[in-house]
């Protein structure tokens, strides 16, 4: 019995195909993951150009990767929902900290505005903890950048007569500690990093 007639007796759905998706499988069986690999279906299809699959085509539908079920989660609508309530928690922060920066801005004598517009509201920020607008090439090194963002927000705490806890609480809760600095009580002291030179 040759490859076609057996597969087709054994109908669309029973070709297995052999590979990456029993190698995912395995892979995925013995690291504690379960993982539902999507069915390959053949159909009956004439494609004169392939000769050794003349009379089969894979459906490409099933293969994609957001279809995949990782971790025993379902893909039914309980997870859509729950990817739509994640955005919309995740677009309220990036909208609380617009907000937040605006007043922080606002409070230290500095358009409003400035923060949403990327770059120039860095470069204000720079202007308000008192660092040279040259910076903002070395917060754009990596690794270096991230000391140089660390020593910027000290500079924003310091200048609005915040210590060394208020830094901490900026760089590892900035959603909190942002909005705090622009609805609360704080006062705008002038540039921290002018005043220490």
């Amino acid at each position: 019995m040759d490859r076609e007639s057996e597969c087709s007796k054994r109908g669309p759905a029973s070709f297995a195909m052999p590979g990456l998706l029993q190698f995912l499988k395995a892979a995925f069986q013995q690291s504690n993951f379960t993982l539902a690999i999507p069915s390959v279906r053949m159909y009956r299809a004439a494609v004169p150009f392939a000769p050794g699959f003349s009379s089969f085509m894979i459906k490409e539908h099933a293969m994609s990767f957001s279809k995949w079920t990782v971790l025993a989660q379902d893909s039914d609508a309980s997870g859509n929902a729950g990817a739509w309530v994640g955005t919309a928690i995740y677009l309220a922060v990036i909208v609380l900290m617009i907000v937040a920066l605006w007043k922080v801005f606002e409070k230290a004598g500095k358009p409003g505005w400035a923060a949403i517009i990327p770059i120039y509201n860095t470069i204000i920020l720079l202007e308000i903890v008192g660092r040279p607008v040259w910076w903002i090439v070395l917060l754009l090194i990596p690794c270096v950048g991230i000391v140089f963002a660390i020593i910027v927000m000290n500079d924003l705490s310091k200048s609005f007569g915040k210590g060394i806890g208020y830094t901490l609480g900026i760089i590892f809760l900035p959603f909190i500690f942002i909005p705090l600095l622009g609805f609360g009580d704080a006062r705008y002291s002038g540039p921290a990093a002018a005043t220490a030179r």
